[in-house]
């Protein structure tokens, strides 16, 4: 079934939507204007509890960050656009939802128990600044 468009003032949303057409919002959205996301709400309480995804730029090649949360420790993990977003539908398989922020919308994304995906998209009305995206970045 193909996806049906709701839109309410500068909020987009998509219903009846596949792990699909989340792959490819992923890999379009995963880029220089990524910001940041993070995947909560986990669907059995061991494994992984948290994942957060930052843009990093190591040696003019762009990087994502993969902080993944089990227990009480942080795992890291610095992918290409393609394999970090192959890597966070993975773990959307475990998870209930994703916020992702990019410089020109925001997207919550919410998977049910049946495995339907919801996506919302808020446009900003006007583009956030860039992000630091070095390794050894200010706190």
């Amino acid at each position: 079934m193909p996806a049906i468009f709701c839109v309410y003032g500068k909020v987009k949303i998509r219903y009846n939507v596949s792990m699909e057409n989340l792959r490819t919002l992923l890999k379009e959205q995963m880029n220089i204007d990524f910001m940041s996301a993070v995947l909560s709400g986990p669907r059995t309480k061991d494994g992984t509890a948290k994942v957060k995804v930052r843009p990093l730029m190591k040696k003019d090649t762009l990087f994502f960050q993969l902080e993944i949360f089990r227990g009480n420790q942080a795992f890291h993990k610095n992918l290409e656009p393609e394999a970090a977003a192959e890597e966070v539908l993975r773990f959307m398989q475990e998870m209930r939802q994703m916020q992702m922020d990019t410089r020109a919308a925001s997207y919550t994304v919410l998977v049910s128990k049946k495995g339907k995906v919801t996506i919302k998209k808020k446009m900003r009305k006007e583009p956030v600044k860039m992000v630091s995206m070095s390794h050894n970045r200010k706190k």
